[in-house]
């Protein structure tokens, strides 16, 4: 493939990924960001596998625009090859190929997106696809239909010959065969008769299901922390269920969506399954009052069963005039408003709030009783206390009285002992003087007495002695001969050794 059509082929891959956005209401990037598109204009992949090496491109992406893709690849590598084998070596100014003239037709009829109504005139389903001619019931006009078979069943519609319906998307030439055809993303019926009996048949079928039994209804969190919020964020319910909710401080994440007619389908579902992986207690899915026509979003059979399976306790509040939404019968709790919603969610808070002033209320009165039975017991106690008091007091003064008395009576008795000791004392130092003077007389003797008999005194006169061993000699056996004894003078001691000892003969 030359330059112009690898060109072309990039032209015609973002022409597509600005449709799909607009489509999905996502950023473009969301869809395929621009290396990937590059990526694929470049080695054009003509099969599951080959296109799964794009990088940019995995399992889901490709169940959701892979089939697109591939044939879209298939179709402009065919028509610019056949283009370039047959365009001469040069092309002279202002003139184009085929091809590239109808890539550019196709980019500008893609940029003209339209909803047609009319009536199915024909009807051919394969396995992935389906072409159907689309007949303007005022005349003969026709116009032939492609769509995948999963955007037909996304829609929720059973496509039938004679049947009337509004069909989205943009018209597109077949290059190979030259012929325009409309390529639809969406299908919905029209007029109430057919909507109220789609809307029997999907309500009977899934009642018979059980999916909308009691039994199935969980009970709502009694006190849900984070919440999380389907609508469109331009619309005026958003704003009455803030207001009721705000007030308790929960923590609130929104995912705008649309919510009016087929065309919110993929939103509601995208939000839903965005929700289902996050860390809520409680999902809210809120829009305001509608015909039947614009609330067949939330009669769309894949958004009910979603929201039936949904992980956590959902609301669903949906106004309606007649039919209840399927979506509100499968939910765990349908209020008709916003406003409703946010007071059912916040059910729990608000009587644990109402139970709080109660408490408060009923603890103020209690504390109050509580305090003037203690001011009661106090009164009496002091009351008491002040008997008591004055008993104590009455009962002290009588002991000081007392008391004082007595120290009094022990004042004149000291007093008196006082006297009488002095007396004693005067007659106990007279005898102990006279006592004394005795005493002195015979110490005076016994002096004299000792004195004469100090073995000392006898040393003046020649006298000694004599020690051994510490012991008084006091016979001449004491000491044999050679033994070492003291003889202690007068004046002085004398170390000796006994040369011989000779006994005194006793007369007879």
């Amino acid at each position: 493939m030359g330059y112009n059509a690898s060109v072309n082929l990039k032209q015609k891959l973002y022409a597509w990924r600005d449709g799909v956005a607009r489509r999905e209401g996502v950023e473009d990037f969301r869809v395929l960001p621009n290396s990937t598109l590059d990526e694929l204009a470049a080695k054009r992949p003509a099969t599951r596998d080959a296109m799964l090496e794009i990088k940019g491109i995995k399992d889901r992406k490709f169940a959701k625009y892979g089939p697109t893709l591939l044939a879209l690849l298939q179709e402009t590598g065919l028509s610019s090859l056949a283009a370039e084998s047959s365009a001469p070596s040069e092309t002279p100014a202002g003139v184009m190929s085929v091809s590239a003239y109808l890539d550019e037709v196709n980019t500008a009829l893609n940029d003209l997106e339209a909803a047609l109504v009319g009536e199915i005139s024909s009807f051919d389903s394969r396995a992935n696809y389906c072409f159907f001619t689309l007949k303007d019931k005022d005349d003969e006009s026709a116009l032939s239909c492609f769509m995948w078979m999963r955007d037909v069943e996304l829609s929720g519609v059973a496509p039938e010959i004679g049947m009337e319906v509004l069909v989205r998307g943009a018209a597109e030439v077949y290059k190979p065969s030259g012929r325009m055809t409309f390529r639809a993303h969406s299908i919905e019926l029209v007029g109430e008769g057919a909507l109220k009996r789609a809307y029997e048949i999907l309500k009977r079928k899934l009642d018979a299901e059980g999916l909308f039994a009691l039994e199935r209804k969980r009970e709502l969190p009694e006190f849900p922390e984070r919440i999380g919020i389907i609508t469109s964020k331009q619309g005026a319910v958003i704003h009455d269920l803030l207001n009721n909710i705000g007030a308790y401080g929960l923590a609130l994440e929104l995912i705008d969506s649309r919510v009016e007619g087929m065309l919110a389908v993929p939103d509601l579902l995208r939000a839903i399954r965005a929700f289902s992986e996050r860390p809520i207690d409680l999902l809210i899915v809120i829009r305001g009052g509608g015909s039947l026509e614009s609330l067949q979003a939330f009669n769309n059979e894949h958004v009910v069963r979603e929201l039936s399976v949904f992980p956590v306790p959902v609301i669903c509040a949906i106004g309606h005039d007649k039919d209840v939404p399927l979506a509100c019968l499968a939910a765990d709790a349908a209020p008709s408003t916003p406003t409703a919603a946010a007071v059912l969610a916040t059910s729990g808070w608000r009587d644990a709030r109402s139970m709080l002033a109660i408490a408060s209320r009923d603890m103020g009165a209690l504390l109050e009783r509580r305090m003037m039975a203690v001011r009661t017991g106090i009164d009496l106690c002091e009351r008491a206390l002040n008997q008591r008091l004055l008993g104590m007091r009455l009962a002290v003064e009588r002991l000081i009285g007392a008391f004082e008395s007595s120290i009094e009576r022990l004042g004149e008795a000291i007093a008196e002992e006082g006297r009488f000791l002095a007396s004693a004392g005067e007659r106990a130092a007279s005898l102990a003087a006279r006592a004394i003077e005795r005493e002195k007389g015979k110490i005076d003797l016994l002096e004299r007495a000792l004195k004469g008999h100090d073995p000392k005194r006898l040393f003046a006169l020649g006298y000694g002695i004599l020690e051994r061993e510490g012991k008084i000699v006091r016979s001449v056996r004491d000491l044999a001969p050679g033994t070492a004894f003291r003889a202690e003078l007068s004046d002085g001691t004398i170390d000796a050794t006994a040369n011989t000892v000779t006994p005194r003969q006793q007369s007879s």
